[in-house]
């Protein structure tokens, strides 16, 4: 019963973290393309408002940690979409590419709400752990499918997994 508390601070801080698992692979880019001082400024600021406002609401609130870290990843992730549409404006990438982006992840995160939060409402533990992992590993292969499997881009993949796995 003691660490029910930590559990759902987990579950909260789960979001946040695949969203950088996402996001993490433009990190280097601001070096590469000389723009370091842009990134400072945005990863200080989003860094100060977001512990800013997780220590005013533990200080208002202190018995209701969960919202305040709920407010914390919410706060996280507004700055992690700014940051990513600076990303992009520094890479030079298409504006386009980003909404269709986003707006999929906005349905990912829909539909992810609504199938983990009905399987935990029907199952508990275990079992609503198995279940909810295998929902993610379904989106996961759906957006797969969706972003990287064109029919060269599927078996060039398939061929480096056989590569590998044959060394």
């Amino acid at each position: 019963p003691k660490w029910v508390a930590a559990g759902s601070f987990a579950a909260i801080l789960a979001f946040l973290s695949f969203l950088y698992f996402l996001t993490s692979w433009l990190d280097r880019l601001f070096d590469v393309r000389g723009r370091q001082k842009i990134c400072l400024i945005l990863e200080i600021t989003g860094n100060i408002l977001s512990l800013g406002a997780l220590a005013l609401m533990l200080e208002w609130r202190p018995q209701d940690a969960a919202l305040a870290i709920g407010i914390y990843v919410v706060l996280q992730m507004i700055f992690s979409i700014i940051w990513l549409i600076f990303a992009y404006r520094v890479a030079e990438f298409g504006m386009k590419g980003l909404t269709l982006l986003l707006r999929d992840a906005v349905v990912s995160v829909g539909l992810a709400i609504l199938f983990v939060g009905t399987i935990h409402y029907f199952l508990h533990g275990w079992p609503a752990f198995l279940v909810s992992a295998a929902v993610a590993l379904c989106m996961i292969a759906i957006s797969f499918v969706r972003y990287v499997s064109t029919g060269a881009a599927l078996s060039s993949t398939t061929e480096r997994f056989r590569q590998f796995w044959a060394e």
